[in-house]
């Protein structure tokens, strides 16, 4: 019975009669699972129907086996403390006795437990994440056994910081004045090309995230970055992993909690189709809008939403896509353009004109770092002049020698023809200056001859 009532919570209800005869027409305790693809068989639920009974069915069932046979070794888990809690649970460290080493351990709360669409939504988590194998998605170990009768799974224990604590510790450098070489813009850069990655893998496999936010981003002591917390990831229509909506969760009355129901996420992380509540129609480009305001945050040092906003503040600065001004959090700090074109495209209220996807947004990162032009905003030419200039410098500066010497050389060239030149003149004018003064003195001779000449006839007479 308790695998009928199963099955029957699963299906529309418009189908629900036509199952409940399928079982009486059967007789004795048929395979759930035998009736779906019956219904389906019979026309009384289409493709999409199917996959969602089936892939809820086995959620449910799967649940109730763990409930009802809990996996055990010799012993549970050792819980040895907690490392954090939230709306639906709390996450401990605990030793693995199976195989002697530290884990994270997540829980349901026990109130939270005692509802079966809470019970489906944690184990798709599980689900969910255990199938994104990804170097910076925290990897699930399994279901555990923890002694209370919990439904916890077990996964990798990151050491390390929050994104947010990260951010914290750069602006506490920028105040002194001495960056070290793991918290330059370079290195949050390389950290948020980590979680672009992992989260362009993740949809690739038609999961968003919807919580994308700093402190669920881990920074570990040896510079991975792992993207954790997919409690309320959505399944697209593509993936072959079930989504579990729930609105019985109290909602916190807070900018900075994740808030759960119609509207999912953090207020001040959401983009604006996601603070609208419009569920059916997001894709990858909402997760890509939250990655925009993270991005500006790394680059900034200032949070993209005021930090002390109230809740429904937050959620009309995301629905009208508001943000604060691109500006560092330093008076001497500067931030690239191309940095400044990457945020405004990835968080345009408009998804359309973000970029195609999370990996283009990688890419202008990437081009930044490799000092080349954005896709967000071309260079114009006195930007590309200044750009090749930088990326050649030597070939450059070899070229504006060449430049300099030769404008020097056809400069003197220039100079030594006009002092030729005026020394030819020069020296014409002495040669005339000199015929001159030989005719001068040949007359003066000549005059002096005649003089003496005309002194002797005179005597003579």
């Amino acid at each position: 019975m308790a695998e009928r009532d199963t099955l029957l919570s699963t299906l529309p209800p418009d189908v629900v009669d036509d199952a409940e005869k399928l079982y009486d027409d059967l007789g004795g305790l048929p395979d759930p699972r035998d009736i779906v693809g019956e219904l389906h068989k019979r026309g009384l639920l289409d493709a999409g129907q199917l996959k969602d009974a089936v892939m809820s069915l086995e959620a449910s069932l799967q649940i109730r086996h763990f409930q009802q046979n809990p996996p055990k070794g010799e012993h549970p888990h050792t819980i040895l403390g907690q490392l954090g809690a939230g709306a639906m649970g709390e996450v401990l460290i605990a030793k693995d006795p199976g195989l002697n080493r530290i884990v994270a351990v997540k829980r349901l709360h026990k109130e939270a437990g005692k509802r079966r669409s809470m019970l489906r939504r944690f184990y798709t988590e599980a689900q969910v994440t255990a199938q994104l194998d990804h170097p910076s998605i925290v990897p699930i170990h399994g279901i555990v056994d923890i002694g209370d009768e919990t439904l916890a799974y077990a996964m990798k224990l990151v050491r390390g910081r929050t994104l947010e604590d990260y951010t914290e510790e750069t602006k506490a450098m920028w105040a002194v004045g001495s960056i070290d070489e793991t918290h330059n813009l370079t290195a949050r850069l390389e950290r948020f090309l980590h979680v672009c990655d992992a989260m362009a893998y993740a949809h690739e496999r038609g999961i968003l995230h919807r919580d994308l936010k700093p402190e669920n981003i881990m920074v570990g002591a040896f510079g991975e970055v792992m993207v954790m917390d997919w409690g309320i990831a959505k399944v697209m229509a593509n993936s072959e992993i079930e989504e579990v909506e729930d609105d019985s969760l109290p909602i916190p009355a807070n900018a900075k909690g994740t808030r759960v129901g119609t509207v999912m996420g953090t207020p001040r992380y959401m983009s604006p189709e996601q603070a609208k509540g419009e569920t059916d129609t997001m894709d990858d480009r909402s997760d890509q809008y939250s990655l925009g305001l993270i991005l500006q945050e790394l680059v900034s040092l200032n949070p993209a939403v005021k930090a002390d906003i109230q809740l429904e503040e937050a959620l009309e600065w995301a629905r009208t896509a508001r943000r604060m001004p691109v500006k560092h959090f330093h008076p001497k700090g500067k931030i690239a353009r191309e940095l400044v074109a990457a945020i405004d495209k990835a968080t345009q209220k408009n998804p359309n004109n973000r970029y195609k996807n999370v990996s283009a947004l990688a890419e202008d990162i990437r081009r930044y770092l490799r000092d080349e032009a954005p896709i967000a905003k071309p260079d114009n030419l006195f930007q590309r002049t200044q750009r090749f200039v930088s990326r050649h410098r030597t070939g450059a500066l070899m070229t504006m020698l060449m430049l300099v010497f030769a404008l020097v050389l056809v400069s003197g060239t220039g100079l030594v023809g006009g002092l030729a030149a005026v020394e030819f003149r020069r020296y014409q004018s002495q040669i005339h200056e000199q015929a001159l003064t030989s005719v001068l003195q040949l007359v003066v001779h000549k005059g002096q001859n005649i003089d003496l000449e005309l002194q002797r006839f005179q005597s003579l007479a």
